[in-house]
């Protein structure tokens, strides 16, 4: 009983742990498509006609 007991708590941990470190590498945060072609517009890696063609297209 106890040796089931112990398996359960290292999987509970095992599970935190890898949950953890796949936040830790995103930030917690997911930029969309949309963000991704606002932010290369910024940037100036793309045109404002490119950037307006990309997000008619991600809209549809």
């Amino acid at each position: 009983m106890m040796f089931i007991f112990a398996i359960v708590i290292g999987l509970i941990i095992y599970f935190i742990i890898t949950n953890t470190k796949s936040n830790r590498y995103t930030g917690g945060f997911s930029e969309t498509s949309l963000d991704i072609i606002k932010e290369r517009f910024a940037k100036g890696e793309i045109t404002e006609k490119e950037f307006e063609k990309m997000k008619k297209v991600l809209k549809s």
